[in-house]
């Protein structure tokens, strides 16, 4: 089958996944995937969203399918680069720009999706975002749950914190904007596979040694390389399957402490 051909059988399940580019979806990614799509739904046709730290620029191309005019900003230039690829592999040509202030307008909806726990002054970060953003906008973040689960895999991510979900909450407000919802989202898959992976990213960052949480941030987002390896069985017909089925039972209420990860919804002030 070719590659387009194997996208195409995919895509319902995963979204974009090119391994010839170096990208697949990891189970995390496709767990905040499935209620991001819910979300998404009631937003506003033709809605304007910023899609701050877009990372590979995966959901870019999910959120350009459901008929938003979609705009990327990505940093790590590693990042932006594949984020490039990937658009021009699919045709797209919704903009990717390598700093904030690049920025023109006003957005309907901004998003930042596992980006606050790379920040240090994760607070002035959301304050900033409010003037890039109409009266009445969503602004829609994702963040890791929990402080008791921090691991080798968030040193390996160059993050700074993880999110109980009052802090998530105080964080938000403070900042100006009102919140609306918060999700938890992850379990079984993305909560199963990040506390088993905890022995891999020890190996990791040991063999790494000494590195600045900027630098594992910049290869946080794109480095897919166990995915890959594994990609010839998660991307058959049967994987997707299976997939598919493990990411349904996140629409059963489990609770909230066995959760990989928060959504949160908010307004600005009209």
């Amino acid at each position: 089958m070719t590659q387009r051909g194997k996208s195409s059988v995919t895509a319902r399940w995963y979204g974009i996944a090119r391994p010839d580019l170096g990208w697949v979806p990891p189970l995390r990614y496709l767990s905040r995937r499935r209620e991001l799509f819910g979300i998404a739904r009631s937003w506003p046709r033709g809605a304007r969203v910023a899609e701050i730290g877009c990372g590979a620029g995966a959901f870019l191309h999910d959120l350009s399918g459901m008929g938003f005019d979609v705009t990327g900003v990505e940093t790590s230039e590693e990042a932006r680069a594949l984020a490039v690829a990937l658009r021009e592999a699919q045709s797209g040509s919704w903009p990717i720009h390598d700093d904030i202030v690049r920025l023109e307008g006003a957005f309907d909806v901004i998003a930042a999706f596992d980006v606050l726990e790379h920040i240090e002054d994760d607070a002035a970060f959301l304050e900033s975002l409010r003037r890039f953003a109409k009266p009445g906008a969503l602004l829609c973040v994702s963040v890791p749950a929990h402080r008791r689960w921090w691991g080798p895999g968030d040193v390996w991510a160059g993050h700074f914190r993880r999110y109980d979900r009052e802090d998530l909450i105080q964080l938000i407000e403070r900042a100006g904007w009102s919140v609306e919802r918060i999700v938890p989202y992850g379990f079984p898959i993305a909560s199963a596979t990040e506390l088993l992976g905890r022995p891999y990213y020890a190996r990791i960052v040991a063999r790494r040694g000494e590195t600045t949480a900027q630098d594992a941030t910049a290869l946080s987002g794109i480095d897919r390389r166990p995915y890959i390896s594994f990609w010839p069985i998660l991307g058959s017909r049967v994987g997707g399957l299976i997939v598919r089925a493990t990411l349904a039972l996140q629409a059963v209420a489990w609770p909230e402490r066995w959760s990989a990860g928060y959504i949160a919804v908010a307004r600005a002030a009209r």
